[in-house]
């Protein structure tokens, strides 16, 4: 079966969903082959098996940290993992655990540009700005055509009261993405309060 073939590298260890289709053509193969009782008690005990090894398999994917936790059980080395796990512990306030994953996803993956981007999120959000600024900068050097990590950064570079860096990177977002609805708003935003106070 080509995709687990070995031919094209995978960003998955192991994705048994692409195993159904060979499987059914061994349960085919092997329908064919049963003509006595026995094979047939032998086939129905192979489907029992099957069967409780599935629902087995169906708590570790009953939720995305499940899933992620044993899919770092098996594979240590999964940046996705790492940074799924990290975008849970920040979406339920563990701010900590969160920054902790993000780091491991991009140590594992240097070019992960969303692990980068969130670590800025999370540490723009609890007024770390000056780290939240290296990030976002880590970011966009990662994927220099990522809007959002722009955006971001040009409205941290507001907060902190560097108006000059702000304009600077709206105007580099609409670059990336000339029809940014958040950019070209803080962008006018940005300019109308500078105008106000010359």
């Amino acid at each position: 079966w080509i995709p687990v073939s070995g031919l094209f590298p995978l960003l998955a260890f192991m994705a048994e969903h692409w195993l159904y289709i060979p499987l059914l053509g061994l349960c085919l193969a092997f329908g064919t082959v049963v003509k006595r009782k026995r094979a047939l008690v032998l086939g129905f005990l192979i489907i029992a098996l099957f069967t409780v090894t599935a629902y087995l398999q169906s708590f570790y994917w009953s939720d995305l940290v499940s899933f992620s936790k044993t899919t770092l059980r098996y594979v240590p080395g999964s940046y996705r993992a790492e940074y799924t796990l990290g975008l849970y512990y920040g979406s339920i306030g563990q701010k900590a655990r969160a920054a902790a994953h993000y780091e491991r996803a991009f140590t594992l993956n240097p070019g992960y540009t969303e692990a980068y981007y969130n670590l800025g999120n999370l540490l723009a959000s609890i007024h770390d700005d000056k780290t939240a600024v290296d990030y976002y900068l880590k970011a966009i050097k990662a994927g220099p055509r990522y809007a959002a990590a722009y955006n971001n950064l040009a409205n941290l570079y507001s907060r902190m009261g560097e108006k000059g860096k702000a304009v600077e990177f709206y105007k580099k977002c609409l670059e990336v993405e000339p029809y940014n609805a958040a950019a070209l708003g803080n962008l006018a935003l940005e300019l109308k309060t500078s105008s106000e106070k010359v």
